[in-house]
């Protein structure tokens, strides 16, 4: 069993903790390293100015995400000693913006690199070729459906009745599969999501991973279903050159016109598809209107 996370903080961290995941508490930890590091002392930050804090943050030569978490840091802290926060939130504005500005730059020189829907759709088709089913089926649905990698942690099975509504899964029939997602990111908002499919390829590519197994998961490590911490390395390692979804998700938004249907398969707001993965259009969010 894993230590504990937690214990491993600086206490002015540690005591501030409440229901955050273990991957949140490690980027915090580390995130305040760097802050002291900069600092160069060992003041507790609610007792160290905000002007100060952000004066500091901001002279460091690190990506806009990165000043982002920091900047979060100091915020969690102030928020639990009840200092005021104001400072920090307008700073939060002014960094997402060099954020987003920061990830176009990187997305105009991915997107340049001539990897296209057609590379991605040849690199699919070659994984059924060479019968290389988990690698067919994960490609299949992030092309059709737009996924996350949480998406793809499901579990295919020929009983209906094994199912639930707390995990994903594909219930695969002779000729059909019901893919149903309750466990992706936008749930919340959007809901249990259901689609059948009738893709003769997809249909076989699973009765191959299932063979005479009722159930079996599709992501594994050998036989064993993998760690969650393995999500994204595992599905990234099964799409082209390893670049993952989202710049599979990125590739499709500047190569389709019909991002009502992607938002749709997705989980999320059209107008935020436009604004944050088409290079040529803007969107303001709080109108929900593309400019």
């Amino acid at each position: 069993m894993p230590k504990p996370i937690a214990k491993e903080m600086p206490a002015e961290l540690e005591e501030v903790f409440t229901d955050q995941s273990d991957k949140t508490k490690t980027n915090y930890k580390n995130m305040l390293a760097r802050l002291r590091k900069a600092l160069d002392n060992d003041t507790p930050i609610k007792n160290i100015s905000s002007t100060t804090l952000i004066k500091t943050i901001k002279e460091m030569d690190i990506p806009a995400t990165s000043k982002q978490s920091m900047n979060t840091v100091c915020i969690v802290i102030f928020k639990h000693h009840d200092l005021p926060t104001a400072d920090f939130i307008k700073f939060r504005d002014e960094l997402a913006e060099k954020s987003f500005d920061e990830s176009k730059e990187k997305d105009k020189v991915f997107l340049s690199s001539g990897v296209t829907l057609k590379t991605l759709t040849q690199f699919m088709n070659d994984a059924y070729t060479n019968e290389e089913w988990a690698k067919f089926v994960v490609n299949y649905l992030l092309l059709t459906f737009q996924t996350r990698n949480e998406d793809l942690d499901l579990q295919i099975t020929t009983n209906s009745k094994a199912t639930d509504s707390i995990h994903n899964w594909i219930v695969l029939k002779k000729a059909s599969a019901t893919y149903i997602r309750n466990n992706y990111k936008t749930v919340d908002t959007y809901g249990q999501k259901i689609v059948d499919i009738r893709n003769k390829k997809l249909i076989q590519a699973l009765h191959h991973l299932l063979g005479d197994n009722k159930s079996q998961y599709l992501l594994r490590n050998g036989e064993e279903h993998i760690l969650h911490t393995n999500l994204n390395r595992a599905v990234s390692n099964l799409t082209y050159d390893k670049i993952g979804s989202t710049k599979y998700f990125k590739i499709m938004a500047t190569s389709k016109k019909n991002i009502e249907k992607m938002s749709d398969n997705r989980g999320t707001d059209p107008s935020t598809i436009v604004h944050s993965y088409k290079l040529d259009k803007k969107v303001n969010l709080q109108k929900k209107k593309v400019e």
